[in-house]
C-alpha cells in the first residue's frame, strides 16, 4: 500500500489509532478475562453491586440491579487487568454505558424452554476420541453470550452475560477437552441463522448438530445435508443425539470436507448454506477462504457463523497494515514482527497482499479501506 502521508491522512489514521487503542483495553480488561471462566464471590459482588449502583444515581446513571452487578463485574476486571489506579478508568464511561446496557444477567428459566436443551439428553456416551458429556457455568461466572456488536464507529462492545444459579450445558469433549458446547453463545449467534433457513438446507459442520436440529423442526424446512470431516463426530452423532430428534428424516450427513464438497454444489442445488468450521472469531483463514469460494453462488444464500466477529477480526489486520505503511512513511520503526506465530504472520502478510496496489491519498480512502464491505470487494 502506498500512503500519502499529509495532515488529512495523518489526523485520520490517529483518530482509527486512537480508537484500536480503546479497542485494545476493552479486550485486555474486560472481553479476555470474561473467556477465561472467572467466577465471582456472589456476596460481595451483590453488595459492592449496590454500592455503585448507589454511586451512580447521585451522577445520574440510573441502573438496575442486574445492570449494577454487570458494571460491577466490568469495573473489577479493568481495575484488575489495566492496572488502574485512583477512580479514572482508561475505558470511557460512555463505553462502560454501552457494555452495561448489551450485556445480560440469566436468572432460573431463562433457558428451559429451548426445544434442544429440553429435548435433546446427554449421559457421557463416546465414539473414538469424542464424549458427550456436560459443562457448567457456576453462579456469576463471566461468559460471552454473544458477539461484539460495533458502537462509536468502530468500538467493539463485547456482549457479556452471567448465570444467578448453577447452569449446565451439554457438551462434546475432545481426550477430555471440551471441543463443543451449546451455550448461551452458540444459542444467540446461531438464531438469526435458524430463523432465515426454509426449503433445501446445507451446513458445513456438524458439531453437537444444535443447528441441524433447530431448522430440521421447521415447517418450512424440506432436507437438512450436512458436512463433516470427523467420522468420530458422525458416528457419534447417529448413536446417540439423531434418534431423539423430531424428524430424523429430514437428515443427510455426509463425511467429507467443506471446501471440496462447496466446490461440486452447483447454484440453486440447496435453498441455503450455514458454514461453521471455525474454531473462534480470530480463525479468519478458513473463513475467509471460504467466502471466496461461495462468491459464485447467485440462487443459494451463503451465511457464516459468528461473521460479524469474523469481519471485526479481518479488520483489524486490514488497520494494522495501514499502520505498517503509514509508519514506514513517517520513517517510524516498528518492532519486529518475527517473533509473531506462524499463523498470525500468515494473517499480517494475506492482509497486507491484498492492500499491496492500494492506495491512500486522503481522509476519505482511509475510511474506505476501514469498511469491511470494501474489504471484501477486494476479496
Amino acid at each position: 500500500m502506498k500512503i500519502e502521508v499529509n495532515n488529512e491522512t495523518e489526523k485520520r489514521i490517529l483518530e482509527y489509532l486512537d480508537r484500536e487503542r480503546i479497542n485494545t483495553d476493552i479486550r485486555e480488561g474486560i472481553a479476555g478475562p470474561f473467556s477465561s471462566g472467572f467466577v465471582f464471590d456472589e456476596e460481595e459482588l451483590l453488595r459492592c453491586a449496590e454500592v455503585l449502583r448507589e454511586d451512580l444515581r447521585e451522577s445520574g446513571r440510573n441502573y438496575n440491579k442486574d445492570q449494577a452487578v454487570m458494571a460491577m463485574m466490568v469495573i473489577d476486571q479493568i481495575t484488575e487487568n489495566l492496572g488502574v489506579e485512583g477512580e479514572e478508568l482508561p475505558v470511557p464511561d460512555t463505553v462502560i454505558d454501552k457494555i452495561v446496557e448489551h450485556s445480560k444477567v440469566f436468572h432460573e428459566g431463562d433457558f428451559g424452554e429451548n426445544p434442544y436443551l429440553k429435548n435433546i439428553s446427554f449421559d457421557r456416551q463416546s465414539s473414538g476420541d469424542f464424549t458427550l458429556t456436560h459443562g457448567a457455568y457456576e453462579p456469576y461466572e463471566g461468559f460471552h453470550y454473544n458477539t461484539p456488536v460495533s458502537e462509536f464507529r468502530g468500538i467493539l462492545i463485547p456482549r457479556l452475560g452471567t448465570f444467578t444459579y448453577r447452569q449446565e450445558f451439554p457438551c462434546i469433549s475432545e481426550k477430555d477437552v471440551t471441543w463443543m458446547s451449546v451455550t448461551p453463545n452458540e444459542i444467540y449467534t446461531m438464531e438469526k441463522h435458524i430463523n432465515e433457513a426454509s426449503g433445501k438446507v446445507l451446513t458445513l459442520g456438524l458439531g453437537m448438530g444444535y443447528y441441524t436440529y433447530m431448522v430440521s423442526i421447521k415447517d418450512d424446512v424440506e432436507s437438512v445435508t450436512v458436512i463433516e470431516k470427523s467420522q468420530d463426530v458422525i458416528d457419534l452423532f447417529k448413536k446417540y443425539i439423531l434418534p431423539q430428534f423430531s424428524h430424523p428424516e429430514k437428515i443427510n450427513i455426509l463425511c467429507d470436507d467443506a471446501f471440496k464438497f462447496i466446490d461440486t454444489v452447483e447454484d440453486g442445488e440447496y435453498d441455503c448454506c450455514f458454514a461453521d468450521i471455525w474454531k473462534g472469531n480470530n480463525d479468519i483463514l478458513p473463513y475467509l477462504e471460504l467466502k471466496i469460494a461461495c462468491e459464485r453462488f447467485r440462487r443459494m444464500k451463503v451465511t457464516y457463523w459468528i461473521e460479524d466477529a469474523l469481519s471485526a477480526a479481518v479488520m483489524s489486520y486490514v488497520f494494522v497494515s495501514i499502520l505498517d505503511d503509514f509508519c514506514s512513511e513517517k520513517g517510524i520503526r516498528l518492532p519486529d514482527t518475527a517473533a509473531l506465530p506462524e499463523d498470525e504472520k500468515f494473517k499480517h502478510g494475506f492482509v497486507a497482499g491484498l492492500l499491496m496496489e492500494q492506495t491512500i491519498n486522503r481522509a476519505q480512502d482511509v475510511d474506505y479501506f476501514m469498511s469491511y464491505e470494501n474489504i471484501c470487494s477486494l476479496l
